[in-house]
């Protein structure tokens, strides 16, 4: 959901994003936007929660990096 916070970690580095948009895409549409300005993160599913024609795209924006286990 738009606010949530998803962090992601390397070996000895946890980043961290807000959900910035959710979007149900249908699978017909097979360009999602990676080129994009700044630190952004983007997720996609693939036949996870709805009918197989459709998938969700996350769009995160970076908020903080600190090192893994901290």
């Amino acid at each position: 959901a738009v606010g949530d916070v998803v962090t992601v970690y390397s070996s000895a580095t946890a980043y961290t994003y807000s959900v910035r948009s959710v979007a149900k895409e249908s699978i017909t549409n097979a360009v999602i936007p990676l080129s994009v300005a700044g630190k952004v993160l983007t997720l996609s599913t693939c036949d996870s929660f709805g009918a197989k024609t459709d998938r969700f795209v996350v769009v995160a924006d970076f908020v903080e990096s600190h090192p893994a286990g901290s």
